[in-house]
């Protein structure tokens, strides 16, 4: 593979590494412990599914929350459930933790960055759509002036996670691509703007999988026709965060039809075969990266074995790049460096661990000097991992991404 190939997959990493958002360490998730929470609404919640996932979840979370703190839930619901499950739920607990305080620092002080800082994303999403007066039993965003939203947006885009639950709440307010892509390039700058794009994307996502914290009535459903040709708005950046939220889609429709997991698996494939130009084809199996990422710490064979049968060499590098970029964000650095460890192939290796620190870095973690990492790689049978620790110092991602 060429050098320029390389780096054009590294740079895709940094635009796109992180879940739908980021840990907010703020709220960062405490080492952990056995949770003393018993309470049978939590084993209750799963049975919370299609249309009324909503209208069934939020009472067992303020059952769970009356004696509870956000994070402590948050732990529990992380403990029990999928990340991409605990991720649905985590939205209504941030939800309710508003709509409780009615305040959004007091609320964020209570959750953490458990389930891709889901807590944090339905805080800000709940504060967005209070604040901007809608109301969710008669929602008209024709009623929403641009200026409200724009000014609330700029003070709720305070970190890249909020801006991601700014990213939400935005399409929600609008139910269309455009007009809330064009107000995060307003409000944000930089890493917060590719963060609220993929809030707008992931919003879409969780609707079509009927795991919206809000009525999607006004949003129209795709055909699989237009889900082929959903990833073309905006600007690079947009295009690329829908491209992170496609396979995901395209896998929950096919699921609708009755499609079997080993047909959801290859016709996902399939779309992004299709894609003609590198750039959307990378993109699209990063994407497919991030869709298997909840197996990550459960079963990372299964993992493995979905990046490593594709074909090409860069398709199995950008599906490993997904998978690393959304589970780092827990940061169990041992399981990550294992993870690269046991990659056969040697440039997707390599790859592999320069995406562990990138992304580490992307979540406000220095790696020069952090001895946790240097003493994972000095247990690796690999030299790459303690070259790619060194490659890192000498090209950190934000010189690679201004490039």
């Amino acid at each position: 593979m060429k050098h320029e190939t390389i780096v054009k997959i590294l740079i895709l990493l940094l635009i796109l590494s992180g879940t739908g958002a980021l840990a907010y360490f703020q709220y960062e998730k405490p080492a952990h412990s056995p949770t003393n929470i018993s309470n049978d609404a939590v084993e209750r919640l799963v049975a919370c599914t299609g249309e009324n996932f909503i209208e069934c979840a939020r009472p067992l979370v303020n059952e769970l929350l009356v004696s509870n703190s956000g994070a402590d839930v948050m732990n529990l619901l992380s403990e029990k459930y999928p990340s991409s499950q605990c991720h649905f739920f985590g939205h209504v607990v941030g939800q309710q933790l508003y709509l409780k305080t009615g305040n959004v620092e007091h609320s964020l002080s209570t959750c953490n960055n458990a389930c891709a800082s889901a807590c944090v994303h339905g805080v800000i999403g709940e504060a967005f759509a209070q604040e901007a007066g809608i109301d969710e039993d008669a929602f008209d965003p024709q009623h929403l002036r641009p200026e409200d939203v724009r000014l609330l947006g700029e003070r709720l885009c305070a970190s890249n996670s909020t801006c991601h639950g700014v990213g939400h709440a935005l399409f929600m307010t609008y139910g269309e691509f455009d007009p809330a892509l064009a107000l995060c390039a307003e409000i944000a700058t930089g890493a917060a703007r590719v963060f609220c794009y993929r809030g707008v994307f992931m919003q879409y996502a969780d609707i079509i999988s009927e795991k919206s914290t809000r009525d999607s009535a006004i949003i129209a459903r795709p055909t699989f026709e237009t889900l082929a040709s959903l990833c073309t708005h905006g600007s690079i950046e947009g295009r690329l965060a829908c491209f992170r939220y496609l396979p995901r889609m395209h896998a929950d429709m096919q699921k609708e039809f009755g499609a079997t997991v080993e047909i959801r698996r290859s016709s996902t494939e399939q779309l992004c075969e299709s894609l003609s130009d590198k750039e959307s084809r990378n993109a699209c199996f990063l994407g497919l990266g991030v869709y298997y990422a909840g197996s990550f710490y459960s079963d990372p064979q299964f993992v493995h074995d979905m990046c490593e049968h594709l074909s090409l060499e860069t398709d199995q590098a950008s599906c490993t790049l997904g998978a690393i970029s959304s589970a780092a964000e827990y940061r169990r650095t041992s399981e990550l460096i294992a993870y690269c460890d046991a990659t056969p192939d040697t440039l997707v290796r390599k790859i592999c661990y320069h995406a562990v620190f990138s992304t580490t870095h992307f979540m406000g973690v220095s790696i020069a000097g952090n001895v946790e990492y240097e003493m994972a790689c000095a247990k690796s049978p690999n030299p790459e991992c303690a070259e790619g620790i060194a490659e890192y110092k000498n090209d950190p991602w934000e010189r690679i991404l201004a490039q």
